[in-house]
């Protein structure tokens, strides 16, 4: 189907104020406040270089994101893939990833928010991106965790590598949104026991 076809049958409008032509207006993208430095997850063994957020999980951002995962409008996560790209600093790897749902709750939603945001991410900067983690366990949602320690240890054993990784020295992993950094580390674990030196990850968001 192609573009002027969906927009005509699913029409855009900014998420947060519905002006039409757009699933973010101008003015609407100058509300939202950008992260300007890069986590420090709190995390014992962290394998994690650091991890680089382009916003705060609120307001609009928020509404991004939500509108994304529950109402299936994929290229919210082109839009997101180059707000990233233009307001964050992230470093030049070997290879771009993303932490993967599980086929249970891929089925539910038709498609993985983090891969299509990684996908756009790929296709603008050239680095090439592949499924390097599967995920083995269906847990819940971190977001639906409230205390913070369960948090940290609810996903172990939960990812495998989903193929060979060859002279791998540098990776970035994508999410939409961290909290503790756990999901990220417990990804970044598996690729820093095959080998690869260097491992970032970079969300969209970080939330409470």
């Amino acid at each position: 189907m192609t573009n002027f076809f969906v927009d005509l049958i699913f029409p855009k409008f900014c998420v947060n104020c519905n002006k039409f032509n757009t699933l973010l207006c101008e003015k609407c993208f100058e509300k939202i406040n950008f992260y300007p430095f890069p986590l420090k997850p709190e995390i014992d063994e962290c394998c994690l270089e650091n991890i680089i957020v382009m916003a705060e999980y609120e307001s609009i951002v928020k509404k991004l994101i939500t509108t994304l995962k529950y109402q299936g409008i994929k290229n919210i996560g082109q839009t997101l893939a180059r707000m990233i790209y233009y307001t964050t600093n992230f470093p030049r790897v070997d290879m771009i990833t993303s932490v993967p749902l599980h086929k249970k709750r891929q089925r539910q939603r038709g498609f993985n928010q983090a891969t299509e945001i990684a996908l756009e991410l790929s296709k603008i900067t050239k680095i090439p991106f592949t499924k390097l983690l599967k995920r083995t366990k269906h847990s819940h949602p971190q977001a639906k965790i409230s205390d913070k320690n369960k948090r940290l240890t609810h996903l172990k054993n939960t990812f495998i590598i989903n193929q060979k990784i060859l002279n791998l020295k540098s990776v970035l992993i994508i999410d939409d949104v961290t909290t503790t950094g756990t999901t990220l580390n417990e990804c970044a674990q598996i690729l820093k026991q095959v080998g690869v030196k260097k491992i970032y990850g970079l969300t969209v968001a970080h939330g409470n």
